[in-house]
């Protein structure tokens, strides 16, 4: 079982995984593998564990292993195309440990604030990459959504207007310590 948080987190794109990912780290000391900026870059010991976990090349608890020998609190998103696959690796995460949540946001302004991510980070997304992501998350609807239950934080409406990072905070660790997390 994992000792420290491993808190994962998935969503939309847009929905708002990395602001409060980085919020977390400034506020909360945790550590943040941001899974869109892995791509072919040299990657720490622990962002490669998550890498091949995802991907399918290692197993869960190789990524759970690391991360416990890391000693300390990570967050990294999980905001990958929905299918059997990442959703079994999800469910498998979630059983060994990891804390599981869905950012639910309005999906206007979610794609504004991954367009305005993009811009931010130098990215070259095109709209229609969006749109693949979120049809795929959709078609998997059924398979995604009994992995959350009731892990389901509301992060940004209509109009652009964010739910804060500490109410954010509130919702998954219910004003407790690290230590103590919420019951799966």
């Amino acid at each position: 079982m994992v000792m420290h948080p491993v808190l994962i987190l998935w969503s939309n794109p847009g929905a708002g995984k990395s602001y409060f990912a980085r919020w977390l780290v400034q506020h909360k000391d945790f550590d943040h593998i941001d899974t869109d900026q892995l791509g072919n870059r040299p990657r720490s010991p622990l962002e490669e564990a998550w890498w091949k976990t995802i991907n399918g090349y290692a197993p869960i608890q190789t990524f759970l292993d690391v991360a416990e020998r890391h000693g300390r609190p990570i967050v990294t998103e999980y905001g990958v195309w929905g299918t059997a696959d990442t959703v079994g690796r999800l469910k498998e995460l979630q059983r060994l440990g990891a804390m599981v949540w869905w950012f639910d946001a309005d999906r206007d302004s979610a794609l504004e604030a991954w367009r305005a991510e993009n811009i931010r980070l130098s990215r070259p997304f095109e709209d229609g990459l969006w749109a693949s992501v979120v049809a795929s998350i959709d078609k998997h609807w059924a398979l995604l959504s009994p992995a959350f239950g009731s892990r389901i934080v509301r992060t940004l409406d209509a109009g652009a207007v964010k739910k804060r990072p500490d109410e954010i905070y509130e919702s998954i660790f219910g004003g407790g310590e690290l230590g103590s997390k919420p019951t799966p």
